[in-house]
């Protein structure tokens, strides 16, 4: 029965060292599923197959922002600095072999169910033989680095050592910034955080094609922030725009979670939209005007649709259940647990905690709700003070004795003329003294919040977290990138 027992451990141990032994450029994982996307941009052979497919990373990226992980490392945490660098083999041979590319972000109706994003066996599949040199033709790589810093002037490195063409860069930037929102006099509080960077949003460059996409994203909006179940969803634009080819694709992200835009052709495009302007205006369209392509409708949380009927184009833009797991409808901010990007929430955090109550919309519910936050938000430092050490039956104790005090101060103050006066005296100097700190006027300047003393000392400097995703697509023959 021993014995048993300890071949039993071995083979156990012997499968986790054969799993750790695998190399990290052929792991399926988020970094190799947007490098599987980038591909499918760069081998679409059509320019608005290549638009399509740049929504379609940009959407994906979008939810895998609110997907769970099953990897403990994957936990947000507060940080100064973060720099990962690393390369993924994404496959050989032509678009047709490689999973997610060939035109199918917008997938035929009379194909299948819609485009692949990547199974994971087939990704597998791909990248071991990119990485054994089995067959022939061109291997592809994805060099990445993900960014989440401090400083203005950190970016991507150059890389040394690395052979073949480079096909295509991208930049996924992100500058969470929160602003804090009430309506109905209080009773409805918010906080939408703006993703898009001041100087600009994200950027595809395919060299090849010679063409530059501008991404700008939509606000990531916290219906219920101190609620532990804060139901998360996205509004706003996503704008996606070529101005190589004309191009522009605009996706209104509503907080039902439904998804509607247009596919535009504008005016002075160049040569390599020609194709798209003869049929459009084969189709009854007018040079020399904006022209409406299509249309998108759907939900992120299922299914979005394309539609190009003067095209003769119509299929699956983007399909959630493709890709496991499902965002999460609602998020415990206090209590964040492994995050398919666990650095975007790291800035995500970073700007609830330091959210700015003059920017508040909403008056002073909205001020106060901005200047708590910094108070509620605690548990990416574990300290005494956490409410995680608290258990909840002393948790629910202590609201019940603060309602208790509420309620007997509320008694007290309305025993006599003189006690009225007196609190209400006592109030307006609260709302005083809220109205300096909001204005930062406040006699107490101290940093109450739950971080080490130097993160505290880069918000005093005028510091942000941003985050950056940054991957250089790269070709090559089978043989080099074996080796």
């Amino acid at each position: 029965m021993a014995a048993t027992t300890q071949r039993s451990i071995r083979a156990v141990f012997g499968q986790q060292q054969q799993s750790k032994r695998a190399p990290i450029t052929l792991k399926d994982d988020k970094y190799m599923q947007h490098g599987q996307m980038l591909l499918a941009v760069q081998q679409s052979p059509v320019p608005l197959e290549r638009l399509l497919a740049v929504a379609k990373l940009a959407v994906t990226f979008l939810t895998n922002l609110l997907r769970p992980s099953n990897d403990t490392q994957d936990i947000p945490i507060l940080i100064l600095g973060h720099h990962y660098v690393s390369h993924r083999l994404l496959g050989e041979g032509t678009a047709a072999t490689i999973p997610g590319t060939a035109a199918a972000a917008a997938a035929p109706t009379t194909a299948a169910a819609g485009p692949s994003t990547g199974s994971g066996s087939a990704l597998a599949a791909g990248a071991a033989a990119a990485g054994s040199g089995a067959g022939g033709g061109t291997s592809y790589a994805a060099h990445l680095q993900e960014i989440c810093t401090f400083d203005s002037n950190e970016g991507p490195k150059s890389f040394t050592g690395v052979e073949g063409v480079s096909l295509a860069l991208l930049d996924l930037s992100l500058a969470p910034l929160a602003v804090a929102k009430s309506k109905r006099l209080g009773r409805e509080l918010s906080i939408k955080v703006n993703l898009t960077p001041p100087s600009g949003g994200s950027l595809l460059q395919l060299l090849t094609w010679r063409e530059e996409y501008s991404l700008a994203w939509p606000a990531l909006q916290l219906l219920a922030p101190t609620s532990p179940r804060c139901p998360v969803v996205f509004k706003g634009e996503l704008a996606i725009s070529c101005r190589a080819t004309g191009l522009l694709l605009s996706l209104h992200f509503a907080k039902d979670c439904s998804v509607k835009g247009t596919i535009e052709q504008l005016p002075g495009s160049t040569a390599a939209a020609a194709a798209a302007m003869a049929a459009a205006s084969a189709a009854g369209g007018t040079g020399g005007k904006v022209q409406v392509l299509g249309t998108v409708a759907g939900h992120w949380t299922s299914v979005i649709n394309v539609s190009c009927p003067k095209l003769g184009l119509e299929g699956v833009l983007y399909d959630n259940s493709s890709i496991s797991p499902a965002p999460l409808p609602q998020l415990d901010l206090a209590h964040l647990g492994p995050m398919k990007l666990p650095r975007v929430w790291s800035a995500i955090h970073d700007a609830l905690l330091y959210a700015d109550p003059r920017v508040a919309a909403g008056g002073r519910a909205a001020s106060k709700l901005a200047l708590t936050m910094g108070q509620y938000l605690k548990a990416l430092t574990l300290d005494s003070a956490t409410s995680r050490d608290v258990a909840p039956s002393a948790m629910a104790a202590a609201h019940t004795a603060s309602a208790a005090a509420a309620a007997s101060s509320r008694a007290a103050s309305s025993a006599g003329a003189m006690s009225s006066a007196v609190s209400t005296a006592d109030t307006d100097a609260d709302l005083e003294e809220f109205d300096r700190s909001v204005e930062g006027r406040s006699k107490d300047t101290e940093d109450t919040r739950a971080v080490p003393p130097c993160y505290k000392a880069q918000h005093a400097e005028g510091h942000k977290l941003k985050y950056l995703l940054h991957y250089s697509l790269n070709s090559s023959p089978s043989s080099t990138a074996a080796a």
